[in-house]
């Protein structure tokens, strides 16, 4: 997986991230809240100077946005630019301590990519964590059978 994310600024509980597209700057923000990332402000900006000070800039703005619904926000954006957005929240993971086991930990991980809107969230963390689809599958399965995680249900996917 390309790593396609410009530049992030971590200042907790919130994350920004700018990155160039064919469109523009695209601005991200989040904020970590009751286990999640939520996210805040998705945009696109044409910044007038250097992108690391326009994101220390937003930074005390962020406290007066509401949350967004991150998968239909993304569905807004060009399909070009929405896989900008799974790599925000994979580098909000960054700062975060793996779960006690890795199947919880790979559940936590693929829940919150499908929260935000992500299709193909075992592949991406197939690619994430340099490992074989087939092992986050089975981590996947081993964390249904453990409770951890709701088991989709066939065809839940095109439900949506």
């Amino acid at each position: 997986m390309v790593r396609r994310v410009g530049e992030v600024l971590f200042a907790p509980p919130f994350t920004l991230s700018i990155s160039q597209t064919s469109c523009g700057f695209l601005l991200l923000a989040s904020k970590e809240e009751g286990g999640g990332e939520s996210l805040l402000f998705a945009g696109y900006v044409k910044p007038k100077k250097s992108s690391g000070k326009l994101l220390k800039e937003l930074l005390p703005r962020l406290k007066e946005l509401e949350t967004l619904s991150a998968g239909a926000t993304r569905l807004s954006f060009p399909a070009s630019d929405r896989a900008l957005f799974t790599e925000h929240l994979l580098q909000t993971h960054l700062r975060k301590e793996p779960l006690e086991s890795k199947a919880a930990d790979i559940a936590w991980r693929h829940d919150a990519l499908l929260q935000w809107g992500e299709s193909r969230a075992a592949k991406v963390l197939s690619d994430y964590f340099e490992v074989p689809v087939r092992t986050i599958h089975t981590r996947l399965q081993m964390a249904r059978d453990k409770g951890l995680l709701e088991a989709p249900g066939i065809g839940n996917r095109l439900k949506n």
